[in-house]
């Protein structure tokens, strides 16, 4: 399974791919425990998730394997 956690508005993230599926998971920083499916909509499931960059406030996906771009 491939995975990566970031925090962003001040809540991790943890998006995750296992086989074809892209999925999220959330918790407030200050809990860590208590976690919730993410709504995730739009993601190919060709994300590299090592390029995902929180960066100004912004949440942002550097590359997509299948089409080498930014996302």
């Amino acid at each position: 399974m491939s995975k990566k956690t970031v925090v962003f508005n001040n809540r991790f993230i943890t998006y995750y791919k296992s086989g074809t599926e892209i999925d999220a998971m959330t918790s407030v920083v200050a809990d860590g425990v208590n976690w919730s499916k993410a709504n995730l909509t739009g993601l190919p499931n060709s994300v590299r998730f090592s390029s995902l960059v929180v960066s100004g406030g912004d949440l942002a996906f550097v590359l997509d394997e299948a089409t080498k771009k930014s996302l």
